[in-house]
């Protein structure tokens, strides 16, 4: 039952993204794309005042290939998507979905916001690659009636996926794909994990 939003999803999504790869392909193409080097949010930066000095918190280091590295995402910024796509013939679309998980402010249920993206700049190509593919903004509250009633748990687990197609059809569907781990930090709670605490001064 894990992913089966998922496919509902996927299932919702495949005759738009079919449309999208009339041409005429090879009937013998039954190879699924595949997509590597997955970043998010590479290179993103968090800037805040200290004292009279403008400091730069750089998050998510292009020179970081950990493998099981966990990128960050600022909350109240733009959610990015970089990533590299491959097709034996011809790639035609992907989308970029999740759920973010925010917990109600007024001793309610935790409410859970569903995101799908449609990408775009692979079409006809058997390699691309997509920098910083711009997702949606990581919103701190939702509102209801105009109030704030829900807030992010930024300590929970997210996870984000990436589906891509080629123009046969095939669509690729590898765990390290449909389960990207992130986590979504307020800028506060960056700035306090990355702050340089102060030196006491020695003893005479």
């Amino acid at each position: 039952m894990r992913y089966f939003c998922l496919f509902i999803v996927l299932c919702l999504l495949l005759p738009v993204l079919y449309l999208s790869s009339c041409a005429k392909v090879d009937d013998d193409d039954n190879q699924a794309p595949e997509v590597t080097d997955i970043r998010i949010n590479i290179n993103d930066t968090v800037r805040y005042l200290d004292g009279e000095v403008v400091r730069t918190i750089k998050l998510n280091d292009s020179l970081d290939t950990d493998p099981g590295r966990i990128d960050i995402v600022p909350i109240d910024k733009w959610l990015y998507v970089s990533a590299h796509f491959s097709d034996d013939i011809s790639l035609s679309s992907y989308i970029v979905g999740g759920r973010i998980t925010y917990k109600s402010l007024k001793e309610g249920r935790d409410s859970t916001l569903r995101f799908v993206k449609l990408g775009r700049g692979i079409f006809g190509a058997k390699d691309s690659t997509i920098i910083r593919h711009r997702v949606m903004r990581i919103e701190d509250t939702l509102n209801v009636g105009g109030v704030a009633s829900y807030a992010l748990r930024e300590e929970k687990d997210h996870h984000i996926y990436i589906v891509a197609m080629d123009r046969a059809g095939n669509m690729n569907t590898s765990p390290d794909t449909l389960r990207i781990p992130v986590k979504y930090v307020r800028r506060k709670t960056i700035i306090e994990d990355n702050s340089t605490p102060a030196t006491p001064d020695p003893e005479p």
